[in-house]
């Protein structure tokens, strides 16, 4: 009887970077099954109502709850932290992930991200400009 050759259980570390260099070129920080919340806070990560960033008025000076918002208040996606008005949010971005399903706090479903658009099912959408992340 002949001896059989053993197969190596490593992976060879070429084909790790080629897996990691495509999922990179293709845009791994999203699938299908990807959910961000949407979140308005303000220029310190504050979680504000919605009505804050739904207000085509932005007064100069505001307070809730008794602490003074800093900051325009906007729609954020993602990030961890407390989701209750009043609480603090970080490491949101303010564009939302393209292929993520948006909800909101309550788990309530906006839409699906595509080319930048919530899809929301039937006409129109809300696009977004250029940006990154911020928060704390």
């Amino acid at each position: 009887m002949g001896h059989m050759r053993k197969m190596s259980r490593q992976v060879p570390a070429t084909l790790l970077t080629a897996i990691a260099a495509h999922l990179v070129a293709n845009g791994c920080g999203a699938s299908d099954s990807e959910v961000e919340i949407q979140r308005c806070v303000d220029g310190s990560g504050m979680v504000l109502p919605d009505y804050y960033c739904d207000s085509p008025f932005v007064p100069t000076h505001y307070y809730y709850m008794g602490r003074r918002v800093t900051g325009p208040p906007a729609f954020v996606y993602g990030g961890t932290g407390n989701e209750t008005p009043g609480g603090r949010a970080a490491g949101y971005h303010l564009i939302p992930h393209d292929g993520a399903r948006v909800v909101t706090p309550s788990g309530s479903t906006l839409g699906t991200v595509s080319g930048g658009t919530i899809q929301r099912g039937g006409f129109g959408g809300t696009s977004f400009g250029s940006g990154g992340s911020f928060g704390g």
